[in-house]
Order: structure tokens, then sequence, then C-alpha cells
């Protein structure tokens, strides 16, 4: 499961059966007017694609730019 960081860990890529999911380290501070987010832990959350035709790129890019400027900030 490839990790990514950028100053502490920001998000991740997991591959299930059926889908893959982009795990966000601090995905509960993310602001999501879209509704991508899914999960239910004190902090991680997740965006769930089951296929290609699903990514909205400008909205996970969106939640990736903020998980930066959260850990940049020291959030």
């Amino acid at each position: 499961m490839p990790c990514y960081a950028a100053n502490g860990l920001l998000c991740h890529l997991a591959s299930m059966r059926d889908h893959v999911n982009i795990g966000f380290y601090k995905g509960t501070s993310l602001a999501d007017p879209v509704g991508l987010l899914e999960g239910t832990g004190n902090e991680l959350r997740h965006v769930k694609l089951h296929s290609i035709a699903e990514i909205n790129q400008s909205a996970i890019k969106r939640l990736i730019k903020q998980a930066v400027q959260l850990n940049s900030a020291g959030s």
C-alpha cells in the first residue's frame, strides 16, 4: 500500500477486490463539499473509487491540496 507524505503522512492508496481507496490521514479535518469522503475513524477518511469514470479529479485535487496545507501548518 503506497503512502505519501508531505511534512507528515498525507494519504495512501489501497487496492481492494472491486475498488481503490484514497485514504487521507487527516480526513476529518478536510472540507468535502462534494461528499466524497467516507469512514468512521477518529481522523482517517477515504474516497472509494469503483471505476475510472467515478474519478472527480478537481475534487480529489482539492482534498490533496487541503491535506498538504494542513500538514504544512502543523495541524
